[in-house]
């Protein structure tokens, strides 16, 4: 009977999440000037981060979910990270959003927040300039207990690599 009650409450907590994360109110459509080159970010650095192998990335709209401009999946093509170039605009957007955002994120890019509010963050927005990427982690809801894939720090970890990537990338002819 103990063990239904914790299915139960794991279930509720998970739907919690989903549904936060869902019914956060969205900002204005606005894409970045170019899709991420998956240079970027590759499939070894998330493999690092992740610490486990057998990453790949996965093209937007091949798998379901993959509606990211960069989309990473385990080698059972379940996805396990999206990343988005956004606006400046939208980002400040997701700025005022204080019923979705949790708080301020030290140590990545000129600013950066993690989101939704509760005890688990799986979104990490991050504004380096004028450009400004978003991280989300899904959730892996296949053991006993449900959780980001990715907690908060390593999603740092990943938004580090990135930055460095795309600011040699820029400077690159």
């Amino acid at each position: 009977m103990r063990k239904n009650n914790i299915i139960v409450a794991i279930g509720v907590a998970f739907l919690g999440v989903f549904l936060a994360c869902e019914q956060a109110p969205k900002p204005p459509e606005t894409k970045a000037a170019a899709p991420a080159p998956p240079a970027m970010l590759t499939e070894a650095d998330v493999a690092a981060v992740a610490g486990f192998s057998g990453i790949k990335m996965v093209p937007p709209g091949t798998t379901t979910g993959a509606k990211g401009d960069l989309n990473f999946a385990k080698d059972d093509s379940v996805l396990i990270l999206i990343i988005n170039l956004i606006g400046i605009d939208e980002f400040n957007e997701y700025k005022t959003q204080n019923e979705y955002i949790e708080g301020a994120v030290s140590d990545v890019g000129d600013e950066a927040m993690s989101a939704p509010k509760g005890d688990v963050q799986n979104v990490l927005f991050v504004r380096s300039g004028e450009q400004a990427v978003v991280f989300t982690s899904m959730i892996d809801a296949s053991g006993d207990w449900v959780k980001p894939y990715f907690t908060i720090e390593q999603l740092v970890e990943l938004a580090k690599k990135m930055l460095t990537n795309m600011a040699a990338h820029q400077t690159s002819p």
